[in-house]
């Protein structure tokens, strides 16, 4: 580890920059930052590190390139950042002012943008000054207006029929000349061929798995693996076996069929993460894109053959446990059988390997038993808990009220300097104080804000660690545990189950601040034990 400063290097490109020229690509940016730094002297020993995102948009920092720089930032590890102009850091105006304004002057660390010719070490250059804010706004605006346009060009494309994301579903590849068009993969394809002529021979989901699994047919996520492909931006695990759930994804998916089907999903933004499913009737589906692995005659069958199963399942009533109950070993869902016996087995074992599953079988009664118990044994903390709180609830309350009329207080002292600090621009933009003027009281009200909403947060997180923890002792006092196990009981205090391969069973609270729960199985006798 050298002693050097070190000046971090952020280089940013996202998807619609690719027509607008090389002076913007990663390389371009690179370029000339390592001229700038060679013509300023006093950078010339400070220690260079690169930090980039290729294909990502500047209108949030959820990027990983810059998730890293900014946790170096937070460690103290980096002393100064550089970067083409401010739209290479972000495009979000309030989130670029905030580091710019506040984290990075407060963190001592130098700014530097080559084509705005800003540097946060010159005293002429302010990171709140007007035209600075003003050409962050434009980034900001130019982000939303170029995600609309790409909004209206990807329905476009979708209206059309058109393949859009970036790699191919399983069965197919993207035409070479034509990277909306598909075309078939054909060992694939004869993967996709297999899992609907085992569903039309009468196997159900779970069956046709296993025959798969024993054949040693590759998965979606196996032959990804295998051509090198990636899953969400993520290598996918060796360990890739048959479900049924992979299973009836294939048999469910309709594209098989020729159709191309879009806008299943609606974003708010182009880069949201986030997103809303949209019902059948908005889909856009589009017939005869490209060719069919599936007749549409054998794709109607099929699901006539896994409705069948569908509805079984759906007839039954739901146990209380029922989502609850969890492999300790892999995290894969337990399912009961549906015999007299009422076993929990992990529904990943059958497909997995030795040792990577709970691989027996644990008696839904144990479970319950397991369960009961612990509450009879939460009951007996909360009452416990219940006798020391009383004896503070007094000088609680007393703390409690004085705790509101501060945040009261500081938080109408909050609103008054957002108002000044308004009315000081708007005399500003009047004219009727200088830019020096408006700066230095500006600067002196920040100063004074900063420090009333640092007490703000203490106190609100003061009032937080003192407020008592009982978030279900009032569901624990009305329930009847003579009357065994209900969803409401469960739902409300469990969040889940979990089964180890030495019988252990381990349950998960809702909420903290209680004694967690551990039941093993020693013989046949049922053992409590706390962590």
């Amino acid at each position: 580890m050298t002693d050097r400063p070190m000046l971090a290097l952020y280089l940013r490109v996202s998807a619609d920059d690719g027509s607008i020229g090389d002076s913007i690509s990663i390389d371009g940016q690179r370029d000339l930052l390592s001229a700038y730094v060679k013509g300023h002297p006093e950078l010339k020993e400070w220690e260079l590190a690169e930090f980039s995102d290729d294909g990502y948009s500047g209108t949030n920092f959820n990027r990983p390139g810059v998730k890293r720089l900014l946790e170096l930032v937070r460690r103290g590890k980096v002393n100064g950042i550089i970067v083409k102009d401010f739209s290479r850091f972000g495009r979000n105006y309030i989130e670029v002012g905030d580091y710019l304004e506040q984290i990075f002057p407060f963190l001592g660390v130098r700014f530097i943008s080559v084509n705005d010719a800003f540097d946060s070490a010159k005293a002429e250059c302010v990171a709140g000054d007007l035209n600075i804010a003003f050409k962050n706004l434009i980034h900001d605006y130019y982000a939303k207006d170029i995600s609309g346009k790409l909004r209206a060009v990807w329905h476009l494309k979708k209206e059309r029929g058109e393949y859009i994301s970036p790699i191919a579903f399983f069965g197919y590849n993207k035409d070479e000349n034509d990277k909306h068009r598909l075309v078939i993969d054909e060992k694939a394809a004869a993967i996709v061929r297999r899992v609907f002529t085992l569903i039309l021979a009468g196997n159900g989901t779970r069956q046709t798995a296993r025959i798969l699994n024993s054949e040693r047919v590759l998965t979606p996520g196996a032959y990804k693996r295998m051509n090198g492909w990636k899953c969400n931006g993520q290598k996918l695990s060796e360990n890739n076996p048959w479900t049924a759930t992979t299973v009836y994804k294939v048999i469910r998916d309709m594209r098989y069929t020729g159709c191309m089907v879009n806008g299943k999903r609606a974003y708010d933004t182009i880069a949201s993460k986030k997103f809303r499913l949209l019902p059948r009737e908005q889909w856009i589906i589009r017939e005869g894109t490209h060719e069919a692995i599936i007749s549409k005659e054998d794709f109607e069958k099929a699901q006539l053959c896994i409705k069948r199963t569908a509805k079984t399942t759906q007839s039954k009533t739901q146990h209380p446990l029922s989502g609850k109950v969890r492999c300790g070993v892999c995290g894969y869902m337990m399912q009961a059988s549906a015999d007299k016996h009422r076993k929990y087995r992990c529904r990943r074992a059958q497909y997995a390997e030795p040792g990577a599953c709970f691989a027996g079988a644990i008696p839904l009664k144990t479970i319950e038993d397991a369960l009961l118990a612990s509450f009879d044994t939460l009951i007996g903390a909360f009452t416990d808990k219940e006798k020391v709180e009383a004896a503070s609830h007094r000088n609680y309350v007393g703390s409690q009220v004085d705790s509101i009329e501060q945040l009261r207080l500081l938080q109408r002292d909050i609103a008054a300097d957002k108002r000044k600090k308004m009315s000081l621009y708007d005399q500003y933009c009047d004219e009727l104080i200088t830019k020096e003027d408006y700066l230095r009281q500006r600067d002196v009200i920040d100063v004074h804000l900063r420090g009333l909403e640092e007490r703000t947060i203490a106190l609100e997180k003061e009032q937080k660690d003192n407020e008592p923890e009982n978030p279900a002792i009032e569901l624990l006092k009305e329930a009847d545990l003579s009357a065994g196990l209900t969803s409401e009981l469960v739902d409300g205090l469990v969040d889940r189950i979990l089964v180890y391969d030495d019988k252990r069973i381990e349950i998960v609270w809702k909420f903290t601040g209680y004694p967690s729960a551990i039941k093993t199985m020693q013989g046949e006798e049922l053992v409590y034990e706390t962590a």
